[in-house]
């Protein structure tokens, strides 16, 4: 399994429904919890207006420009996956760095 950051629009543009994220969560961000930064989605889909929606039912989401200016609630975005992205960091689940980052 690895984590693939996600950083540029046309990634982010290429996830479908399904797919896994883990989001870390700026403080001032209505899902950031202390013990819980970092949340797990089943992406719902990405809209018109370059919003990927993570749950409908509650209104989370993020803009995509947003994410790429640094202006979003949501710090990072990471794509979980099975397969290798070509030209994305990847961090293996077992790596000092997955550790330090999503605290596994």
């Amino acid at each position: 399994m690895k984590f693939i950051k996600l950083e540029t629009a046309e990634q982010l543009k290429s996830l479908k429904k399904g797919d896994i994220v883990l989001v870390e969560w700026k403080e001032i961000a209505r899902e950031y919890r202390p013990n819980r930064p970092i949340t797990h989605h089943s992406i719902h889909g990405v809209n018109m207006l370059g919003e990927v929606i993570l749950n409908a039912g509650n209104n989370s989401y993020f803009d995509i420009e947003w994410y790429l200016q640094g202006k979003s609630t949501a710090k990072e975005v990471w794509l979980v996956s099975h397969e290798k992205r070509a030209a994305s960091p990847e961090i293996d689940l077992h790596s000092k760095e997955a550790t330090r980052a999503f605290g596994y």
